[in-house]
């Protein structure tokens, strides 16, 4: 579980008086993005179960996870609510017993342990907190009091929450952790030391795993000793940014470079030009499968995404992008709810670590909205730059040192911006364009 290691206000009692019916409130704290589910749709599938098949889930994450991923099973689940998994392989249940109506959830054993998945963290906020599914890349909204009670459920069986709270609250705690078990958030064990948490420690063995380059209008990038050094880098994705209406062929010319290199994933973003269609830019996909997504801007036509694959999207929009002054939006539709992306937040800045950029003047920098340059990229190495401890200085500003963002449930999943900060007099106040107020709970 992570947590601001602040004292919790609010008890049991107080969330009775703020929230009159628990069944609202679990209403009110649905998820307002679900990113696995998204995907899903795009692909024509459903999400995984934890239980059952997990074919839709990126297996990557799985060799992270430290806890065994066996089916339920059926006999444990009826007496205690949710039954420790992997006990035991069992047949499906017949169709006519899997449309029978559900039956009212079963008391939990008082005397087993709750524990959540390994790859489920409580995320604390200043009005609400998370439940962030870092397996199937979503998250639920709970109160805060809830992650009160998690923290409790570490160390105790729920017998002994109970007591904590002198037996006051045991329905509701039975209710917050049922929801838990249905949303398979967690599960009964009484043996909990035999699934431990989950590591947060973040580790590559990549100096760099990102570059963003820029282009204006007659910018010409060495891109041959670009992407020999960002192999010596053992950089793994790419985001290259056409601020003007690039030709097909310009587009081609510049991934030529990148045919033989240790980047794994390139982003293109480009403006709208006669030559550049659907067509043309699926055929381009096809010859170079480095190349995942491509956003063409500034079209005349209606915003449109095209998934091309399972791995590949193109998106047209009528917005305009014109500058580096794009970047720095913080918006739920940018949250990155996975394993990899979370670790790296907890420890280390979400947008900057083990970044470097290009802009379109060729200086190297964190960003191209930042104003301090190390060099140009045509005299001095990016091996040379990177390797300074100014230049990793911003790698190492978290969420939880930023105003603001450090009270925020999101912190751990969103990204962050150095560049366009609410006070520049405060280089730690929270980025700009962030229209989230953690402690109203909502979005301005």
């Amino acid at each position: 579980m992570t947590s601001r290691k602040k004292p919790f206000s609010a008890s049991l009692a107080q969330a009775d008086r703020r929230f009159h019916s628990l069944n609202l409130l679990l209403a009110d704290y649905e998820p307002i993005v679900d990113l696995a589910r998204d995907e899903a749709i795009l692909d024509n599938k459903q999400p995984s179960s934890r239980y059952g098949s997990r074919d839709y889930a990126d297996n990557r994450f799985y060799k992270n996870l430290s806890m065994p991923l066996g089916p339920v099973t059926p006999g444990e689940a009826g007496a205690g609510g949710a039954s420790e998994p992997g006990a035991s392989e069992t047949a499906p249940a017949a169709p006519e017993a899997q449309a029978a109506p559900a039956a009212p959830a079963a008391p939990l054993d008082p005397s087993k342990y709750f524990v959540l998945w390994a790859c489920c963290l409580a995320v604390d906020g200043a009005s609400r907190s998370l439940v962030c599914d870092l397996q199937r890349s979503t998250f639920t909204f709970i109160p805060n009091v809830l992650v009160e009670i998690l923290e409790l459920c570490k160390d105790r069986p729920i017998s002994a929450v109970y007591e904590h709270y002198q037996h006051q609250h045991d329905q509701q705690i039975d209710e917050y952790l049922q929801f838990l078990i249905s949303k398979e958030y967690g599960f009964l064990s009484a043996s909990p030391q035999r699934f431990p948490a989950m590591s947060l420690a973040w580790r590559s063995p990549r100096t760099i795993t990102n570059c963003v380059i820029d282009f204006a209008a007659g910018t010409e990038h060495p891109l041959a000793s670009i992407n020999e050094q960002l192999s010596t880098l053992f950089c793994q994705a790419v985001e290259l940014r056409f601020f003007y209406a690039a030709s097909l062929a310009e587009l081609s010319g510049v991934l030529e470079a990148f045919v033989d290199s240790t980047v794994r994933g390139i982003s293109v973003l480009t403006g709208a030009h006669p030559t550049v269609d659907r067509a043309a830019l699926e055929l381009l996909l096809r010859q170079h499968k480095r190349v995942k997504h491509v956003t063409v801007h500034s079209t005349a036509a209606h915003d449109e995404i095209v998934r091309v694959d399972l791995h590949t999207t193109l998106r047209f929009t009528s917005e305009q992008v014109t500058s580096e002054a794009c970047c720095g939006q913080v918006s739920p539709r940018y949250f990155n709810c996975n394993v990899e992306a979370f670790t790296e937040a907890v420890e280390h800045n979400s947008c900057l670590h083990r970044k470097v950029s290009i802009d379109a003047r060729g200086a190297i920098k964190n960003c191209p909205s930042m104003a301090h340059s190390y060099g140009q990229i045509g005299d001095t190495p990016l091996l040379q730059v990177v390797a300074q401890d100014h230049f990793q200085a911003s790698w190492k500003v978290t969420k939880d040192q930023i105003s603001v963002c450090q009270d925020c449930e999101f912190r751990y999943i969103c990204h962050d911006c150095r560049a366009y900060v609410a006070d520049p007099a405060q280089p730690l106040s929270k980025p700009a364009r962030c229209r989230y107020n953690p402690y109203q709970g909502r979005w301005e």
